[in-house]
C-alpha cells in the first residue's frame, strides 16, 4: 500500500514566497499539514502497525530554501499519530530540496516498508 500527499501553497505570505514558514511558525504549518492530511485522508492512521518508508519532496519557486532535515523534521512530527501510529514505525526516509520549481509545497509518498 502507498499513499501521495500533496501540500503546499497553501498561506500567502509576501515575506516569505516560497511557501515555507519560518522556523518561529513551525507549529502553525505543521498544524496546516495535519488539517490537510485529515481533510484528505480522514482521521484514521493508515499505517497502523507496519514499518513505513517516506519520501519527501521539497519544492521552492526560488534558489534558496531551508535545511532539508528542518523541514524532514516537520513534516515526520506532524504525520506522527496521523499517517502512522508512532514514529518508530518510520524506518526509511529519502528527502530532496528542488528549486525554481512552478509551484512551492511538499510532496509526501509514504509507503509500507518492504527491505529489499
Amino acid at each position: 500500500m502507498s499513499v501521495v500527499f500533496w501540500f503546499g501553497e497553501h498561506r500567502e505570505d509576501p515575506a516569505h514566497e516560497d511557501g515555507f514558514y519560518t522556523p518561529r511558525c513551525t507549529k502553525g504549518w505543521q498544524k496546516a499539514l495535519a488539517g490537510a492530511w485529515r481533510r484528505e485522508f480522514g482521521d484514521d492512521i493508515i499505517f497502523v502497525n507496519e514499518n513505513v518508508e517516506v519520501k519527501v519532496e521539497f519544492f521552492f519557486r526560488n534558489s534558496h530554501g531551508a535545511d532539508v532535515d528542518n523541514l524532514l523534521r516537520r513534516c515526520l512530527n506532524a504525520l506522527n499519530g496521523l499517517a502512522w501510529s508512532d514514529d518508530a514505525q518510520v524506518v526509511k526516509v529519502t528527502a530532496e530540496r528542488i528549486h525554481n520549481a512552478e509551484r512551492s509545497g511538499v510532496r509526501i509518498e509514504i509507503s509500507a516498508y518492504t527491505r529489499r
